[in-house]
């Protein structure tokens, strides 16, 4: 499902008064939502549509931020929940599963 398609990177100067670089380490921009676009100086109302995505990997080199942006596509690749079987859904890689009191001798 993960298309390379789909996915993108842009590149931008990091500017201290609209984003801090305090804000990129502690994560508020991962996943965050990018839309790309033409604009009509003349009817601002009016875009157009390039790119679209959500933040996957920020990189920061001195001043300049290279961000990769997945398709909202992706979101099919990324696990859920968990997986349930008729009988038990631990698995016993361990002496004892954290999620099930049962141990792998008592099966």
């Amino acid at each position: 499902m993960n298309n390379p398609l789909n996915s993108f990177e842009f590149r931008t100067i990091l500017n201290h008064e609209t984003i801090k670089l305090s804000e990129i380490m502690a994560g508020l921009y991962d996943n965050a939502w990018v839309e790309i676009f033409l604009i009509d100086l003349n009817n601002q109302d009016k875009k157009i549509w390039t790119k679209k995505g959500l933040i996957s990997e920020i990189k920061i080199q001195g001043e300049r931020i290279t961000a990769n942006v997945k398709s909202i596509l992706s979101l099919f690749d990324q696990a859920l929940g968990s997986f349930y079987s008729e009988n038990c859904r631990a698995s016993f890689v361990l002496i004892q599963n954290v999620k099930c009191k049962l141990t792998s001798s008592s099966t």
